[in-house]
């Protein structure tokens, strides 16, 4: 099983074309080892979105003297959430399969936070009304990717173009990636995104 450490020095893209291969592989495959590798290979593919998730949890559990998960522990949890959202993701066209797997995760960590943390905040303050502060503090730097999202009508198109610029892909490899994406309509999309999250940014320069 691949660790923590191993997971964040990978520089490997995004590719959402040798993902679906993967994914096709998983699903017909009769060969168990075949789709280990396969979900394997998936699974590194995904690490920015991983350690993005497993930081983002970190943040917000900083308030708590014992913190029960290691960074490995929560690999594991990241693996076991791609295993299932591997079984259960329908090929068909128009599903991005990163952002099924990142609203996943997300909500998986979610979870993990609030039945072994928040809901035992009171015996495990750090001091009279520190861990609300706290607490409070860190929600509003994290990235709830999906709520932003569907907040400020990020259409598809621009989701993958987000996508590619977390994964710091290439222009030229992401419009050799995405069939219906030209030069063009990449910098339309761009600037679209950039003036509809302006007033998100506007607001954390102001915080």
């Amino acid at each position: 099983m691949i660790n923590y450490e191993h997971l964040s020095s990978l520089s490997n893209q995004y590719d959402k074309h040798e993902v679906l291969k993967n994914i096709i592989r998983c699903k017909k495959s009769t060969n168990q080892r075949v789709v280990e590798n396969a979900k394997l290979e998936i699974f590194m593919s995904m690490n920015g979105v991983i350690v993005k998730n497993i930081e983002n949890f970190y943040v917000l559990v900083r308030g708590y003297k014992d913190i029960m998960h290691t960074r490995d522990d929560l690999v594991s949890e990241a693996f076991l959430t791609l295993d299932n959202c591997v079984d259960k993701f329908v090929l068909k066209k128009g599903t991005a399969f990163f952002w099924y797997y990142n609203k996943s995760l997300t909500w998986r960590m979610q979870r993990i936070i609030e039945r072994q943390y928040y809901k035992h905040r009171n015996a495990e303050r750090v001091e009279e009304g520190e861990e609300y502060r706290i607490k409070a503090h860190s929600i509003s730097h994290v990235d709830f990717n999906e709520f932003y999202f569907e907040k400020f009508g990020i259409t598809e198109e621009e989701r993958r173009l987000i996508d590619s610029k977390m994964n710091r892909e290439k222009i030229k490899d992401f419009i050799e990636n995405n069939d219906d994406m030209t030069w063009n309509k990449y910098f339309k999309n761009l600037t679209s995104v950039k003036q509809k999250l302006k007033p998100l940014k506007d607001e954390d320069t102001n915080h």
